[in-house]
Order: C-alpha cells, then sequence, then structure tokens
C-alpha cells in the first residue's frame, strides 16, 4: 500500500508544479501588460497637462486681446464715433507731449 500511495503523491506534487508553474507564468504575463499599459498611461498624463498649459496660454491670450477691445470699444463709445475717437486721441498725443515737454525743462 505504501508504494501505491508514494506515486500518488508524486503525481499530485508534479500537477501542482506544472499549475504553479501555469500560474506564475500567467501573472509575469500581467505584470507586464500592466506595466506597459502604465506607462502608457503616464505619456497620456504628460500629453494632457501639455495640452491643459496650451489652452490656459491661448484663454490668456483671448483674455488680454478681449480687455483690450473692451477699452477700445469703450473709448470709441463715449465719443460717438471713430472720427471723435481719433480727435481725442490726437488731443491725449498733445497732452502727453506738452507734459514731456515740461519734464524735460
Amino acid at each position: 500500500m505504501a508504494e501505491e500511495v508514494k506515486p500518488n503523491v508524486i503525481e499530485r506534487l508534479r500537477d501542482n508544479v506544472v499549475q504553479l508553474t501555469k500560474l506564475y507564468r500567467q501573472s509575469e504575463k500581467e505584470k507586464s501588460e500592466a506595466i506597459s499599459q502604465l506607462a502608457d498611461l503616464k505619456a497620456e498624463i504628460e500629453q494632457l497637462k501639455t495640452e491643459i498649459a496650451q489652452s490656459r496660454k491661448r484663454l490668456n491670450d483671448v483674455e488680454s486681446e478681449q480687455q483690450r477691445l473692451i477699452a477700445a470699444r469703450g473709448f470709441i463709445a463715449n465719443e460717438g464715433d471713430t472720427k471723435s475717437a481719433r480727435l481725442r486721441v490726437n488731443r491725449l498725443v498733445r497732452e502727453i507731449d506738452k507734459c514731456i515737454s515740461l519734464l524735460n525743462e
């Protein structure tokens, strides 16, 4: 009876080792895939960070342009039309020139 048990035990051990080896190889493959996926996701995150930074810069540029246009529109709206706005700018330039000449004296 002892001789029958030994081959049975050896056979079960061999089956267990084969099963463990398969599980190990499968987990190594999954680990490799996870590492690859992680690298891809990190690259995607960096790309999205770059896109966000570029979008913020464009937004700042647009906001600056908007403020400039609002100021220009307000300047023109105070005078009523472009001709009167031009006259006002000329008047302001003359006043600035007078101030500069007074500072130079």
